[in-house]
């Protein structure tokens, strides 16, 4: 008989009711076919009837939510799918075999379903993207549900132990690229275990009240009591488990099940928060996918532990006491403290089209097209027609190592867009983005980080000057990455290598939200050259630039601290490396928050870690900076000072 219509709010519920419904139809069509072998007088045909129709709504519960999946996602439900179709099929030849004279039969109610299923499959898999994607894209996607993740990654050798303590409500654990360890998750409330590339490993994990998914594992021992479980690419793997419906497998081979046998004080509770029930274990129903088209009872997969089944009996104290690793050490070997300490990260020499996620050389020409307009557009009596003289078909780029074809050659950047797709709003014009010329002071000059913050499908234009009379100083802050970011500081005389991004209205916008802490201000006369033309004089522009609202890094005004990684000429104020500025940091804050007691780069490691990991560090510590901050623009356009010079558009 049709059931309910089938409905999931994502993709982690629809992937278990779809096992679920799958492993049932599996085992119903095997039912079938072993009442059709032992004979009978059964209604055969219409039992068939009916599992095609549970098939048939199978089929359009995943078509409804096929826009949701990656590309492997679906893969695998069409194989399931498929499978179960085959044994169907076969099913109704054996109970209707064809006779010798065959003529041509009206089209049955099913047959008609079938063919309307392939072709709005077939227009599905037009629209689908071809790329294949990785498993680890799949459990990135399933992992966005969770605001309560805890992950275990990139860690071998070590005893790990978690317990209620380490472990929020509702928790869903990731374990990845974890080798040659032993892994105990003794907690209560876990809603989900997701494991990809556990190598030569232990791991006891209870009472998970939803699913474990198991992908790309080898040589691993593993203990689970959860709703569901599955396997995927894995191999040479004991599993004992503890699951009311039946292990699923595909794609695997020598795997071996066995019990759960799992004691320790807390466990039953553990268990009946979680819904499972000791007495109601599958453990050894395993239904393996990649099998069902062979028509063979027993998959050659996996098969029953051979060896005497072994209990086991924990006592958290004593693991307690064995635990080798703090789950907060785990987090901290997670963090990419690379991105902190390389800050303000590569910035190319010369002018630029950033696009595609790539870089392309603006022509001289273009260059100083571009300066010309911006300080054209700074002068109060500039012909309008002047400034709104550019095209994007006068820009230029230089051809050559960014671009698949040899020879330094020149090509439009119209004709670079149209080579990768791009098409911009005929009322972006060039004109309207010079409008827009944002000082990038420090990391906003790279291609590194434009791509972090508008992607592959923005164009951005990036001009590389010289400004005078200002440096580019460290903000008294630490940024969500755990950098301290770059602002800019009055410096007569000082010559500072700068960016300046000539940014869309909605460019602008984005880049707003992503200059948390600073305030964004007009400079009237700032005084800038090309950099590639260093006998030049400097001319004024209207130019726009974002400012710490506290001022700039300092010890009490002793010294200012301004990036040494940004050339500079008649420099004041004192260079500091990234790294350098961290260690005098966490100096500053050592009797605010922890700072560790490893040495040398181990320590500053520890430290930009635990502050990506901990918002409210980061507040302390800004909180201890910005007490020895040295005043900057913001602080004299509060105080009406210079007024002529500086403008406040807004505070962000």
């Amino acid at each position: 008989m049709f059931q309910d219509k089938l409905e999931a709010k994502d993709v982690e519920e629809f992937d278990q009711l779809f096992y679920k419904k799958a492993v049932q139809l599996a085992a119903d069509v095997e039912s079938v076919n072993n009442a059709i072998e032992s004979g009978g007088n059964s209604d055969f045909n219409g039992r068939l009837d009916d599992l095609f129709g549970e098939l048939y709504q199978l089929r359009t519960f995943l078509n409804n939510m096929i826009g949701i999946f990656t590309t492997y996602d679906r893969k695998r439900y069409e194989k399931i799918l498929k499978s179960l179709q085959v044994q169907l099929t076969n099913s109704r030849t054996t109970l209707n075999p064809a006779s010798a004279f065959v003529f041509k039969s009206k089209q049955t109610f099913f047959d008609r379903i079938q063919a309307e299923q392939k072709q709005k499959q077939k227009k599905s898999e037009s629209t689908t993207d071809s790329k294949e994607s990785s498993i680890q894209e799949e459990l990135d996607y399933s992992e966005s549900y969770s605001k309560s993740t805890t992950t275990i990654q990139g860690v071998s050798n070590e005893t790990i132990v978690l317990t209620d303590a380490d472990l929020m409500e509702n928790a869903s654990i990731t374990i990845r690229n974890v080798s040659d360890c032993k892994i105990y998750i003794l907690g209560s409330g876990i809603r989900a275990l997701r494991i990809t590339k556990l190598s030569r490993s232990s791991l006891i994990c209870a009472g998970i009240s939803g699913s474990a998914l198991l992908y790309e594992c080898s040589s691993v021992q593993v203990r689970l009591a959860a709703r569901q479980i599955r396997i995927h690419l894995s191999t040479q793997c004991s599993i004992y488990v503890l699951v009311p419906s039946g292990p699923i497998i595909e794609d695997c081979t020598f795997m071996k099940f066995a019990p759960y046998l799992v004691r320790y004080p807390d466990i039953d509770a553990h268990l009946r928060h979680a819904d499972l029930d000791p007495n109601a274990n599958r453990w050894n129903q395993v239904t393996d996918f990649s099998w069902m088209l062979s028509g063979s009872k027993q998959s050659p997969n996996w098969s029953i532990l051979e060896s005497e089944f072994q209990s086991v009996e924990l006592n958290e104290t004593d693991l307690l006491r064995e635990k080798s690793i703090e789950l907060s050490e785990i987090n901290v070997k997670r963090v990419d403290v690379d991105r902190a300490l390389e800050y303000p990260y590569w910035r190319p020499d010369s002018s630029y089209i950033f696009a595609a996620g790539q870089h392309f050389f603006l022509d001289s020409e273009s260059e100083s097209l571009l300066i010309s307009n911006i300080v054209s557009y700074a002068e109060e009596n500039a012909c309008a027609n002047q400034v709104d003289s550019i095209s994007w078909d006068k820009l230029n780029v230089i051809s050559g190592c960014d671009i698949d074809h040899g020879g330094n050659t020149i090509q439009s950047v119209t004709e670079l867009l149209h080579r990768f797709g791009i098409e911009l709003d005929q009322s972006d014009s060039v004109a309207a983005r010079v409008r827009n010329s944002v000082l990038a002071l420090g990391s906003n000059a790279s291609p590194i980080q434009l791509k972090r913050k508008f992607g592959e499908q923005e164009v951005v234009i990036v001009l590389r000057i010289e400004l005078q009379h200002y440096d580019v100083a460290y903000s008294p802050m630490v940024s969500g990455y755990g950098a301290i970011p770059a602002t800019l500081v009055e410096s007569q005389g000082t010559r500072v290598d700068m960016g300046i991004t000539c940014l869309s209205n909605n460019q602008l916008t984005n880049m707003h939200k992503t200059e948390y802490g600073y305030s964004y201000i007009q400079l009237n006369r700032a005084l800038i050259r090309s950099k590639h033309l260093p006998e030049s004089e400097f001319v004024a522009a209207r130019i726009y630039a974002y400012v710490q609202s506290n001022g700039c890094l300092s010890d009490s005004g002793r010294q200012v601290f301004v990036l040494s990684s940004i050339q500079a000429e008649n420099r004041v104020h004192t260079e500091l490396s990234q790294l350098d500025v961290q260690r005098w940091v966490s100096k500053q804050c050592k009797n605010t928050v922890e700072v560790f007691n490893s040495k040398g780069e181990r320590a500053i490691h520890h430290f930009i870690a635990h502050n990506v990991l901990d918002k409210s560090r980061r507040i302390s510590i800004e909180k201890v900076l910005r007490k020895t901050a040295f005043d900057g623009l913001v602080s004299k356009l509060e105080a009406g000072l210079d007024t002529d010079d500086f403008q406040l558009i807004a505070q962000l």
